[in-house]
């Protein structure tokens, strides 16, 4: 199975299953890293902006319409494919 098995693990080497294992483990030590900042700068900017946005009713209706918008975009390309 050619497409199952990645490319950079031969089927003569010796340690077949560290060819798997620290690939693996590898992404799955960037993912934390990369998801958990991702996670601890959208909860910062949600608490600030949240705070503002709570004070300001001229920023809640810009952050709705914007977020609205993004939503609407996201939705645009789907309905317009022809598959």
């Amino acid at each position: 199975m050619p497409s199952f098995f990645p490319q950079f693990a031969q089927s003569g080497a010796a340690r077949k299953t560290g060819a798997f294992l620290l690939p693996g483990l590898t992404f799955i030590v960037m993912s934390t890293f990369r998801n958990s900042a991702t996670a601890f700068v959208a909860g910062t900017l949600t608490l600030r902006m949240g705070a503002r946005a709570s004070s300001s009713s001229r920023l809640k209706t810009w952050l709705e319409r914007v977020i609205g918008g993004a939503f609407i975009g996201l939705g645009v390309k789907p309905a317009l494919s022809k598959q």
